[in-house]
């Protein structure tokens, strides 16, 4: 008999006299109206999974537990308002995470703890307000962070990552936020400039800018200068004390033509 693997019903089955050395690669079930993943068994050896386009609200810690081959995880387009700490930190090989287009309005610190392989993470179209700080502390391979269209009118950036082993070649993407561009974003234009690759799209409408105060209104984040945010003396410290930080840590030679900037 020939060796098969079948979708019936949004459930993977096996069959055929080989079938228990067979390993599924994708657990697909996009747009089928779930509202409680914990009612689908995933299979080992699944390397992606799919929820993408259900009414998906809760995800619990111990779901994805025993699944060290997964890899990519779909979960945008739900209804998420909370995911349990500890929720994906037994997928060591994760690389791709989308929790885009749901409900949630924080990130916990042990959110996203353990995944020290993933290059892709997206939370964007969501109603976060702020990042708490440590909350990327492990994502050290991080190579793109989806933060648009959000609630997000501050960001301190530089304490979201291990400062030690930050990623090195970060794409942002902050568009569609309602950015304050007061004195405490002074640390936070001054890290963007230092470590990340703001990655705003030609459409003005999708570009970092800031909402508030008027006399700001529109200008990008990315071409803010201190002066024009008033920073304090204690900020300017602040300020200096990250340079001579990032000065001593990078040993790309990024941080010359940067300084020469600021």
């Amino acid at each position: 008999m020939r060796e098969q693997i079948m979708h019936i019903a949004n459930i993977y089955i096996l069959v055929g006299l080989l079938a228990t050395q067979t390993q599924t690669t994708m657990f697909n079930n996009a747009n089928s109206g779930i509202t409680d993943i914990t009612s689908f068994i995933i299979p080992p050896g699944t390397t992606e999974v799919i929820f993408r386009k259900n009414t998906i609200k809760f995800v619990p810690g111990s779901y994805f537990r025993d699944l060290p081959n997964i890899n990519r995880i779909q979960l945008q387009d739900n209804r998420i308002v909370d995911i349990q700490n500890n929720s994906f930190s037994q997928i060591p090989n994760l690389r791709i995470l989308w929790l885009g287009r749901n409900y949630l309005s924080i990130l916990t610190r042990g959110m996203f703890t353990g995944l020290v392989q993933l290059e892709q993470l997206a939370v964007n179209g969501n109603r976060i307000q702020n990042i708490p700080s440590q909350v990327f502390w492990d994502l050290k391979s991080l190579q793109r962070l989806e933060l648009d269209t959000n609630n997000l009118k501050g960001l301190d950036i530089a304490s979201a990552f291990d400062p030690m082993n930050h990623p090195s070649d970060l794409e942002l993407w902050l568009f569609k936020n309602p950015w304050v561009c007061d004195m405490e974003m002074c640390a936070f234009v001054t890290t963007l400039r230092s470590w990340y690759d703001v990655r705003d799209k030609s459409d003005p409408e999708e570009q970092a800018k800031c909402r508030f105060p008027c006399s700001l209104g529109g200008r990008r984040l990315i071409n803010l200068m201190a002066e024009e945010l008033r920073c304090t003396l204690n900020q300017c410290l602040y300020i200096f004390k990250l340079k001579a930080l990032y000065f001593i840590l990078d040993g790309k030679g990024y941080l010359s033509s940067w300084w020469s900037r600021t």
